[in-house]
């Protein structure tokens, strides 16, 4: 009775694992599908305060960004993404409509 329930206790552990592993990777890879190109001319909020380096949110994600002319833009600003560096975004405080 012992080695049956160690046996099925490890294989319920194991498929959990593997489960949880599966769903962290598949939930990785659904991120990708907004590139830093697809963003170019969407608002995005600035999420930690751009000095002239930060955060915001941008179409549902958060990135890197910093300000295009190193001006420094306070949390909660609306910014408009005018280019990227690589994974980067670069956000203009002047281009908001």
């Amino acid at each position: 009775m012992t080695k049956v329930f160690l046996i099925s206790f490890l294989l319920l552990t194991v498929s959990c694992f593997l489960l949880t592993v599966f769903f962290l990777l598949s939930n990785h890879r659904a991120k990708a599908k907004n590139t830093p190109l697809d963003l170019i001319g969407r608002t995005a909020i600035v999420h930690s305060e751009l000095n002239p380096k930060g955060a915001v949110l941008a179409n549902g994600d958060l990135w890197f960004a910093k300000s295009r002319n190193h001006q420094t833009i306070e949390t909660g600003r609306k910014v408009k993404v005018v280019g990227t560096n690589n994974h980067l975004l670069e956000v203009d405080l002047n281009e908001i409509d």
